[in-house]
Protein backbone atom coordinates (compact mmCIF):
# COMPACT_ATOMS: atom_id res chain seq x y z
CA UNK A 1 0.00 0.00 0.00
CA UNK A 2 1.44 3.35 -1.02
CA UNK A 3 1.48 6.01 1.68
CA UNK A 4 0.30 9.54 0.82
CA UNK A 5 3.03 12.07 0.21
CA UNK A 6 2.90 14.87 2.78
CA UNK A 7 4.24 18.18 1.50
CA UNK A 8 4.88 21.41 3.33
CA UNK A 9 1.77 22.88 1.68
CA UNK A 10 -0.45 20.18 3.25
CA UNK A 11 1.27 20.06 6.64
CA UNK A 12 -0.28 22.64 9.00
CA UNK A 13 2.78 22.62 11.27
CA UNK A 14 5.10 23.41 8.36
CA UNK A 15 2.77 26.16 7.18
CA UNK A 16 2.79 27.77 10.62
CA UNK A 17 6.57 27.50 10.79
CA UNK A 18 6.86 29.15 7.36
CA UNK A 19 4.59 32.01 8.39
CA UNK A 20 6.59 32.58 11.57
CA UNK A 21 9.79 32.76 9.48
CA UNK A 22 8.38 35.54 7.27
CA UNK A 23 9.06 39.16 8.06
CA UNK A 24 6.07 41.44 8.78
CA UNK A 25 6.47 43.05 5.34
CA UNK A 26 6.36 39.62 3.66
CA UNK A 27 3.29 38.64 5.66
CA UNK A 28 1.62 41.90 4.65
CA UNK A 29 2.46 41.27 0.99
CA UNK A 30 0.97 37.77 1.12
CA UNK A 31 -2.13 39.11 2.87
CA UNK A 32 -2.70 41.86 0.30
CA UNK A 33 -2.40 39.33 -2.52
CA UNK A 34 -5.09 37.21 -0.86
CA UNK A 35 -7.29 40.29 -0.37
CA UNK A 36 -6.97 41.26 -4.04
CA UNK A 37 -7.90 37.74 -5.13
CA UNK A 38 -10.97 37.77 -2.87
CA UNK A 39 -11.99 41.23 -4.08
CA UNK A 40 -11.80 40.19 -7.74
CA UNK A 41 -14.27 37.41 -7.01
CA UNK A 42 -16.82 39.78 -5.42
CA UNK A 43 -17.24 42.30 -8.24
CA UNK A 44 -18.36 42.09 -11.83
CA UNK A 45 -16.02 40.97 -14.59
CA UNK A 46 -15.73 44.54 -15.90
CA UNK A 47 -14.44 45.79 -12.51
CA UNK A 48 -11.83 43.18 -11.64
CA UNK A 49 -8.83 45.25 -12.74
CA UNK A 50 -10.13 48.42 -11.09
CA UNK A 51 -10.86 46.77 -7.76
CA UNK A 52 -7.43 45.12 -7.78
CA UNK A 53 -5.78 48.52 -8.27
CA UNK A 54 -7.92 49.96 -5.49
CA UNK A 55 -7.14 47.22 -2.93
CA UNK A 56 -3.43 47.46 -3.70
CA UNK A 57 -3.41 51.22 -3.09
CA UNK A 58 -5.78 50.92 -0.11
CA UNK A 59 -3.20 48.92 1.85
CA UNK A 60 -0.05 50.35 0.23
CA UNK A 61 1.10 52.66 3.04
CA UNK A 62 -0.30 50.91 6.10
CA UNK A 63 2.15 49.46 8.63
CA UNK A 64 2.21 45.64 8.57
CA UNK A 65 1.35 45.34 12.26
CA UNK A 66 -1.86 47.31 11.68
CA UNK A 67 -3.36 44.63 9.44
CA UNK A 68 -1.56 41.27 9.68
CA UNK A 69 -3.35 40.38 12.93
CA UNK A 70 -6.81 41.46 11.69
CA UNK A 71 -9.22 38.87 10.23
CA UNK A 72 -9.28 38.82 6.43
CA UNK A 73 -13.06 39.37 6.28
CA UNK A 74 -12.77 42.53 8.37
CA UNK A 75 -10.05 43.97 6.14
CA UNK A 76 -11.88 43.03 2.96
CA UNK A 77 -15.18 44.35 4.30
CA UNK A 78 -13.65 47.76 5.03
CA UNK A 79 -11.98 47.98 1.64
CA UNK A 80 -15.07 46.97 -0.36
CA UNK A 81 -17.27 49.26 1.72
CA UNK A 82 -15.20 52.28 0.70
CA UNK A 83 -15.09 50.97 -2.87
CA UNK A 84 -18.89 50.88 -3.02
CA UNK A 85 -19.25 54.26 -1.28
CA UNK A 86 -17.14 55.89 -3.98
CA UNK A 87 -19.10 54.37 -6.86
CA UNK A 88 -21.18 57.54 -7.27
CA UNK A 89 -19.89 61.09 -6.56
CA UNK A 90 -20.32 64.54 -8.03
CA UNK A 91 -16.85 66.03 -8.71
CA UNK A 92 -16.28 69.11 -6.61
CA UNK A 93 -18.34 67.80 -3.69
CA UNK A 94 -17.14 65.64 -0.77
CA UNK A 95 -18.96 62.53 0.42
CA UNK A 96 -18.81 61.59 4.12
CA UNK A 97 -20.34 58.58 5.86
CA UNK A 98 -20.02 57.50 9.52
CA UNK A 99 -21.37 54.17 10.77
CA UNK A 100 -20.80 51.19 13.05
CA UNK A 101 -20.46 48.08 10.85
CA UNK A 102 -22.17 44.88 11.95
CA UNK A 103 -22.15 41.41 10.43
CA UNK A 104 -25.94 41.41 10.11
CA UNK A 105 -26.16 44.72 8.27
CA UNK A 106 -22.82 45.09 6.51
CA UNK A 107 -21.45 41.56 6.31
CA UNK A 108 -18.44 42.47 8.46
CA UNK A 109 -18.05 43.74 12.00
CA UNK A 110 -15.71 46.08 13.85
CA UNK A 111 -15.47 47.35 17.41
CA UNK A 112 -14.73 50.87 16.17
CA UNK A 113 -16.79 53.53 14.43
CA UNK A 114 -15.84 53.93 10.76
CA UNK A 115 -15.57 57.20 8.85
CA UNK A 116 -15.49 57.02 5.05
CA UNK A 117 -14.60 60.02 2.89
CA UNK A 118 -14.42 60.42 -0.90
CA UNK A 119 -13.24 63.80 -2.14
CA UNK A 120 -11.20 65.54 -4.81
CA UNK A 121 -7.55 65.18 -3.89
CA UNK A 122 -5.93 68.33 -2.47
CA UNK A 123 -3.40 69.32 0.20
CA UNK A 124 -4.14 69.39 3.95
CA UNK A 125 -6.99 66.83 3.89
CA UNK A 126 -5.58 64.24 6.27
CA UNK A 127 -4.21 66.77 8.77
CA UNK A 128 -7.41 68.84 8.78
CA UNK A 129 -9.73 65.85 9.28
CA UNK A 130 -7.44 64.35 11.95
CA UNK A 131 -7.32 67.61 13.89
CA UNK A 132 -11.12 67.89 13.87
CA UNK A 133 -11.47 64.32 15.18
CA UNK A 134 -8.86 64.93 17.89
CA UNK A 135 -10.51 68.24 18.80
CA UNK A 136 -13.63 66.26 19.62
CA UNK A 137 -11.57 63.97 21.88
CA UNK A 138 -11.83 60.89 19.67
CA UNK A 139 -8.84 58.59 19.20
CA UNK A 140 -7.88 57.46 15.70
CA UNK A 141 -7.03 53.75 15.64
CA UNK A 142 -6.45 53.35 11.89
CA UNK A 143 -6.33 55.75 8.95
CA UNK A 144 -6.00 54.51 5.37
CA UNK A 145 -5.72 57.09 2.59
CA UNK A 146 -5.57 55.70 -0.95
CA UNK A 147 -5.24 58.31 -3.70
CA UNK A 148 -6.56 57.06 -7.03
CA UNK A 149 -7.41 58.28 -10.52
CA UNK A 150 -11.02 57.83 -11.53
CA UNK A 151 -13.01 58.32 -14.71
CA UNK A 152 -16.67 59.27 -14.17
CA UNK A 153 -19.53 59.84 -16.57
CA UNK A 154 -21.68 62.98 -16.64
CA UNK A 155 -23.89 61.61 -13.87
CA UNK A 156 -20.90 61.05 -11.57
CA UNK A 157 -20.91 57.26 -11.89
CA UNK A 158 -17.49 55.64 -11.74
CA UNK A 159 -16.47 54.20 -15.07
CA UNK A 160 -12.91 53.17 -14.33
CA UNK A 161 -10.32 53.35 -11.56
CA UNK A 162 -6.65 53.14 -12.47
CA UNK A 163 -3.24 53.66 -10.96
CA UNK A 164 -1.92 57.21 -10.96
CA UNK A 165 0.85 56.28 -13.40
CA UNK A 166 -1.36 54.74 -16.11
CA UNK A 167 -4.41 57.01 -15.87
CA UNK A 168 -6.27 58.29 -18.95
CA UNK A 169 -6.10 62.00 -19.66
CA UNK A 170 -9.72 62.59 -18.59
CA UNK A 171 -9.31 60.90 -15.18
CA UNK A 172 -9.53 62.97 -12.00
CA UNK A 173 -7.48 62.42 -8.85
CA UNK A 174 -9.56 61.47 -5.83
CA UNK A 175 -8.71 61.12 -2.16
CA UNK A 176 -10.40 58.29 -0.28
CA UNK A 177 -10.20 57.73 3.48
CA UNK A 178 -11.09 54.90 5.83
CA UNK A 179 -10.77 56.06 9.44
CA UNK A 180 -11.47 53.98 12.55
CA UNK A 181 -12.16 55.91 15.77
CA UNK A 182 -13.49 55.18 19.26
CA UNK A 183 -16.91 53.61 18.96
CA UNK A 184 -19.77 56.08 19.18
CA UNK A 185 -23.34 54.75 19.29
CA UNK A 186 -25.26 58.02 19.70
CA UNK A 187 -26.92 58.94 16.43
CA UNK A 188 -26.87 62.63 17.33
CA UNK A 189 -23.14 62.55 18.04
CA UNK A 190 -22.44 60.74 14.78
CA UNK A 191 -24.44 63.33 12.84
CA UNK A 192 -22.63 66.20 14.56
CA UNK A 193 -19.26 64.65 13.72
CA UNK A 194 -20.27 64.10 10.10
CA UNK A 195 -21.37 67.72 9.79
CA UNK A 196 -18.13 68.96 11.36
CA UNK A 197 -16.00 66.93 8.94
CA UNK A 198 -18.00 68.17 5.96
CA UNK A 199 -17.48 71.75 7.15
CA UNK A 200 -13.74 71.20 7.51
CA UNK A 201 -13.52 69.74 4.00
CA UNK A 202 -15.37 72.76 2.61
CA UNK A 203 -12.95 75.12 4.37
CA UNK A 204 -9.96 73.22 3.00
CA UNK A 205 -11.41 73.44 -0.52
CA UNK A 206 -11.84 77.22 -0.22
CA UNK A 207 -8.32 77.68 1.18
CA UNK A 208 -6.72 75.59 -1.55
CA UNK A 209 -8.69 77.39 -4.27
CA UNK A 210 -7.50 80.79 -2.97
CA UNK A 211 -3.94 79.73 -2.29
CA UNK A 212 -2.54 80.03 -5.81
CA UNK A 213 -4.36 83.31 -6.44
CA UNK A 214 -2.96 84.73 -3.21
CA UNK A 215 0.58 83.75 -4.16
CA UNK A 216 0.23 85.28 -7.61
CA UNK A 217 -1.07 88.54 -6.13
CA UNK A 218 1.77 88.61 -3.62
CA UNK A 219 4.33 88.09 -6.40
CA UNK A 220 2.78 90.95 -8.37
CA UNK A 221 2.94 93.27 -5.35
CA UNK A 222 6.57 92.40 -4.69
CA UNK A 223 7.51 93.00 -8.34
CA UNK A 224 5.75 96.38 -8.29
CA UNK A 225 7.47 97.44 -5.08
CA UNK A 226 10.86 96.44 -6.44
CA UNK A 227 10.47 98.89 -9.32
CA UNK A 228 8.74 101.79 -7.58
CA UNK A 229 10.18 102.04 -4.10
CA UNK A 230 13.53 103.77 -3.54
CA UNK A 231 15.50 101.83 -1.01
CA UNK A 232 19.08 101.34 0.17
CA UNK A 233 21.23 99.20 -2.07
CA UNK A 234 21.70 96.48 0.55
CA UNK A 235 17.94 96.11 1.01
CA UNK A 236 17.33 95.99 -2.74
CA UNK A 237 19.98 93.28 -3.06
CA UNK A 238 18.38 91.30 -0.25
CA UNK A 239 14.98 91.50 -1.88
CA UNK A 240 16.19 90.23 -5.24
CA UNK A 241 18.23 87.36 -3.81
CA UNK A 242 15.97 86.22 -0.94
CA UNK A 243 13.13 83.67 -1.13
CA UNK A 244 9.63 85.04 -1.96
CA UNK A 245 8.50 84.98 1.68
CA UNK A 246 11.45 87.08 2.83
CA UNK A 247 11.12 89.40 -0.14
CA UNK A 248 7.50 90.04 0.81
CA UNK A 249 8.59 90.87 4.36
CA UNK A 250 11.20 93.35 3.05
CA UNK A 251 8.62 94.94 0.79
CA UNK A 252 6.09 95.26 3.60
CA UNK A 253 8.71 96.83 5.83
CA UNK A 254 9.75 99.31 3.14
CA UNK A 255 6.19 100.34 2.34
CA UNK A 256 4.58 100.45 5.78
CA UNK A 257 7.28 101.58 8.21
CA UNK A 258 7.21 105.41 8.41
CA UNK A 259 10.44 107.29 8.58
CA UNK A 260 11.00 108.82 11.98
CA UNK A 261 12.18 112.45 12.26
CA UNK A 262 15.23 113.02 14.30
CA UNK A 263 14.46 114.17 17.83
CA UNK A 264 15.67 117.60 18.83
CA UNK A 265 18.59 117.55 21.30
CA UNK A 266 17.52 117.95 24.88
CA UNK A 267 18.95 120.93 26.78
CA UNK A 268 20.02 120.80 30.35
CA UNK A 269 18.32 122.86 33.08
CA UNK A 270 21.43 125.03 33.43
CA UNK A 271 21.53 125.97 29.74
CA UNK A 272 17.80 126.75 29.81
CA UNK A 273 18.26 129.16 32.69
CA UNK A 274 20.99 131.08 30.90
CA UNK A 275 19.14 131.50 27.61
CA UNK A 276 15.53 132.12 28.60
CA UNK A 277 16.02 134.94 31.15
CA UNK A 278 13.61 135.90 33.90
CA UNK A 279 9.83 135.36 33.53
CA UNK A 280 7.86 138.59 33.13
CA UNK A 281 4.27 139.30 34.02
CA UNK A 282 3.31 139.29 30.35
CA UNK A 283 4.44 135.65 29.92
CA UNK A 284 1.66 133.08 29.41
CA UNK A 285 0.90 130.95 32.45
CA UNK A 286 2.36 127.37 32.68
CA UNK A 287 0.00 124.56 31.77
CA UNK A 288 -0.88 122.20 34.53
CA UNK A 289 -1.46 118.46 34.30
CA UNK A 290 -5.19 119.09 34.66
CA UNK A 291 -5.24 121.37 31.63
Amino acid sequence: MQLPIVTSASNPRDMITRRMALTPEQRKSDLVERLMAEARGRVGADETESVEQFVRRYFALVAPDDIIYTPLETLLGGALSLWEFGRQRTPGKAKVRIFNPTAAENGWALEHTVIEIVNDDMPFLVDSVSMEINRRERSIHLLLHPVVRVRRDEAGRRVEMTSTQAAPIDAIVESMMHIEIDQETSGAELEMLRGAIERVLTEVRVAVADWRTMRQRLAQDVAELEHKLPMPQERATAMTTSPPSRRAAWASCARCAPSRPRAAPRRSAASSATTRGPRTSSSSPRRTAAA
